[in-house]
């Protein structure tokens, strides 16, 4: 008897941290921010992914993807794909295709590497891990994996249980590149409980157009190799609040300008994927950049 009380504690206590480093797990949904660029301006919207409901595809058994566009996520469809997770990897397939490998969380330290095949990207990728650190969550710390690959100047960032910064069924895109059609995790919760919110948003749910009239004045936002600096240009004289983050929400420049242009000290800032986010009264948009 005290061996079986011995073990069902032992179980109490390891579970939850099993099942808070697993990502296919019914109990949790994600929040992601979606992209898209338009000759008039950037649009953004927000969709919401969970995976429930069991079916078996040539003797494997996956959970169902389903997404939800509206704000209450009240009305699911499912996605078309099936996802499942063994020994710390996940695997993601369309209906009539061949599962490909999106996660590897068995990795041990830096140096080790994995070939990844997202059905969601073009090709397969070969990933390094590089760096580990950790983020903050509502229920502790998770470990967050920097993972590069070789002719890609963009990193991908991976959260144990939460997965890749940009949406959990899109491990691999932002290695790729693309300053438009980007998607980005806004927040994970689980058991219908805010676990994660990524410090760069103060919201999981956007939606904006960006190109409706009598809006804040458009901008543009370029760098380039031979002038390595952020200059933007408004297409109005005006008073502009300007911040500048990394992917991971760090605050590289916060400033004010009076005027219709600005440019950053390009030594202050790191190469890769760096949000612009500016504000006029009391309107915001954030656009990307991949600092070169």
């Amino acid at each position: 008897m005290k061996k079986i009380i011995l073990l069902l504690s032992i179980y109490v206590i390891i579970h939850p941290v099993i099942s808070q480093n697993q990502i296919v797990e019914p109990w949790k949904r994600w929040a992601n921010l979606h992209e898209f660029c338009h000759p008039q301006g950037t649009e953004y919207s927000t969709d919401y992914i969970r995976f429930e409901g069991d079916t078996v595809v040539e003797g494997i058994t996956y959970k169902k993807v389903w997404r939800s566009e509206d704000e209450n996520h009240e009305n699911w469809m499912f996605y078309g794909y099936f996802i499942r997770e063994e020994n710390g990897k996940v695997y993601l397939r369309r209906p009539f295709e061949e599962e490909g490998l999106c996660y590897d969380f068995t990795l041990q330290q830096p140096g080790d590497t994995v070939t990844i095949h997202n059905p969601l990207t073009a090709s397969p990728l070969l990933l390094t891990l590089t760096e580990t650190d950790s983020v903050e969550t509502t229920d502790g710390w998770r470990e967050r994996w920097k993972l590069t690959a070789e002719g890609h100047q963009t990193p991908e960032y991976w959260i144990k249980g939460i997965g890749s910064m940009s949406g959990v069924l899109n491990s691999g895109t932002a290695v790729f590149g693309g300053v438009c059609g980007s998607a980005t995790l806004l927040c994970e919760h689980e058991h219908d409980t805010l676990i994660y919110q990524n410090p760069e948003f103060g919201s999981c749910y956007i939606v904006t157009t960006g190109m409706e009239e009598n809006e804040m004045p458009d901008f543009k936002v370029f760098s380039t190799q031979h002038n390595p600096a952020v200059r933007i240009l408004f297409s109005k004289t005006g008073h502009y609040n300007i911040k500048i983050t990394t992917l991971q929400g760090k605050i590289l420049t916060e400033t004010t300008v009076n005027g219709n242009s600005w440019s950053s000290s390009p030594v202050r800032l790191p190469h890769g994927i760096l949000f612009v986010t500016v504000s006029h009264n009391s309107q915001k948009q954030t656009r990307k950049i991949i600092f070169p």
